[in-house]
């Protein structure tokens, strides 16, 4: 957390000058009222009312830099955040559902501002003022009511420490279940089709237990907090009546004066407030540090930090002795050599094997054993976004322009030659891309893939949601593309006779590497094309 300090130091500088400057001149203000009661009306006027103006000139502009601050923390610990997370392999990223990175983005970032760095700096600030009292008391009134003021405030911050642990559990399980509401919640919205008059009842029920369950962890946290809090206010009233005994004792002595009496009462209600701020400050800082740490072993988690060479073009993939298991399904011992500018069909049953082996060619799964290797080199060890484009079964459209879409933001070249650019024309002026149908997502897609303008480009079933009159144009535009092609397909007719070879896949095993003239008088193929008419 150092680092992140160190980037709003500047900031966290001059907030805490400004916030000594406010505390100064607010702790010269009982000052003057002593000596109006010794009859200096003027003085104690004047100076009341320039101290009193300048305090609150200080808090202002003390203020305004808090602000500052905080804005610029939330900033560079959102940036880390969201960098880190885009920075993650597909299988990494996957061991958390989408909306929890979405909770941790938008609101636990912003509670590690709120409730870690506001009250780490208020635990600095309010010692600041306290200090700062000290050296006043003990120049303009008595340094034995400095010195009880003190070890008072110092026993009422130590008083009810012991609780601080309880609540910061508490405080984590309660972020844990509103973090799991949130991913349930978004589970819930985006199977949004799936409600109906049947269904609405039992998700209404699912959904209450979940907010049950954060509620009642909410209570929990509550009380542990309220019972800190009532501990905090009894340490800090502590010192009132440390100076109550104290001014008790003078009096009975005969060793006070009013005036004396009167600022040594406002010092003890000026001090009371740091001592209840530090004492809340410190137990927020106790209760954050669960979300602290979870924070900070996620940005410095070591993945993948080998460099990786670019690479834009090839001569041949070789795939050997390639296995990935799984607890139901194994892909097992794939070998296969995909050649420049070839055309290859994935074909085979659900289940069969084609997406494990189109992810770990697309780099989404990196742990499997086997090799791959693009002209001797090990994949692993080449930057695969310029030597590979993809287009995913669902290609993700972002509510943005189709320039933005088809480029993602710039990232790529619009080409001019996109021989899918005519297919999109009417999609051109659309400024939500979200909301196009499904075929005309397919046509983006497309468009975007040949953007990306790499030698060999993915794709599984590029064609399952466009119009069956449209279909056999744009595979020929796919399979004239001067790139090596690998395309899943469920289309099993004589269009295969079109790809150079067809790759059949059974129970995870490559069984056949075939052109479509050798391939379709094999009886597992007949039993696959009758499979698909059914």
């Amino acid at each position: 957390m150092k680092n992140y300090l160190k980037k709003i130091r500047k900031e966290l500088a001059i907030f805490t000058i400004l916030t000594f400057l406010s505390y100064f001149f607010y702790s010269l203000i009982p000052y003057y009222t002593k000596i109006l009661f010794e009859g200096e009306y003027q003085k104690s006027i004047i100076g009341y009312t320039v101290y009193l103006s300048a305090y609150v000139i200080a808090a202002y502009f003390c203020n305004i830099t808090q602000t500052r601050y905080k804005v610029e923390f939330d900033k560079v610990l959102k940036e880390d955040y969201f960098n880190k997370v885009i920075s993650l392999n597909y299988e990494d990223f996957s061991k958390k559902k989408v909306g929890e990175y979405i909770s941790f983005q938008a609101n636990d970032i912003t509670k590690i501002g709120n409730d870690y760095l506001a009250p780490l700096m208020g635990i600095i600030t309010q010692t600041i003022r306290i200090i700062t009292y000290f050296i006043v008391i003990t120049i303009l009134l008595d340094i034995k009511v400095s010195l009880i003021l003190i070890v008072a405030s110092f026993l009422g911050v130590m008083f009810p420490k012991s609780l601080g642990a309880e609540t910061a559990k508490r405080r984590e399980n309660y972020l844990d279940c509103q973090n799991h509401y949130y991913s349930r919640i978004e589970e819930l919205f985006n199977g949004f089709k799936v409600i109906n008059f049947r269904t609405i009842n039992r998700i209404k029920e699912n959904h209450d237990e979940n907010l049950k369950r954060v509620l009642d962890e909410r209570y929990k946290y509550g009380k542990a907090n309220g019972l800190m809090w009532a501990l905090n206010g009894l340490g800090s009233e502590s010192l009132n009546y440390i100076i109550f005994l104290y001014l008790a004792y003078l009096t009975y002595k005969g060793n006070i004066e009013v005036d004396f009496a009167i600022a040594t009462f406002q010092y003890s209600q000026s001090l009371m407030e740091p001592v209840h701020e530090i004492l809340y400050y410190i137990n927020m800082v106790n209760s954050s540090k669960g979300l602290l740490n979870s924070f900070l072993n996620f940005v410095k988690a070591d993945n993948e930090k080998d460099e990786k060479v670019a690479i834009d073009s090839f001569k041949e993939i070789s795939i050997n002795n390639l296995n990935k298991n799984y607890e139901k399904f194994s892909l097992q011992n794939i070998n296969l050599d995909l050649e420049k500018n070839k055309k290859y069909a994935l074909i085979g049953l659900n289940g069969s094997g084609k997406s494990t082996l189109f992810n770990i060619l697309s780099s989404y799964i990196k742990e499997y054993s086997g090799q791959i290797k693009v002209d001797g080199k090990d994949i692993n060890k080449i930057e695969t976004s310029y030597l590979i484009g993809i287009m995913n079964q669902d290609e993700y459209i972002f509510s943005q322009s189709f320039n933005d879409n088809i480029t993602v933001f710039d990232s790529y070249e619009n080409k001019d030659d996109n021989i899918f650019i005519e297919d999109a024309e009417k999609l051109k002026e659309s400024n939500n891309c979200k909301v196009l149908s499904g075929g005309e997502k397919k046509i983006m897609g497309l468009c975007r893939l040949i953007n990306t303008n790499t030698p060999i480009i993915l794709l599984d079933e590029p064609l399952s949601a466009i119009d069956e009159s449209k279909k056999e144009a744009l595979l020929d535009k796919i399979l004239s593309l001067h790139k090596t092609v690998v395309m899943i397909t469920h289309d099993i007719g004589e269009n295969l006779n079109k790809f150079d070879r067809i790759l059949f896949m059974k129970s995870g095993k490559l069984i056949y590497n075939l052109p479509y003239e050798e391939i379709k008088d094999k009886e597992e193929f007949k039993v696959l094309q009758n499979s698909m008419s059914i």
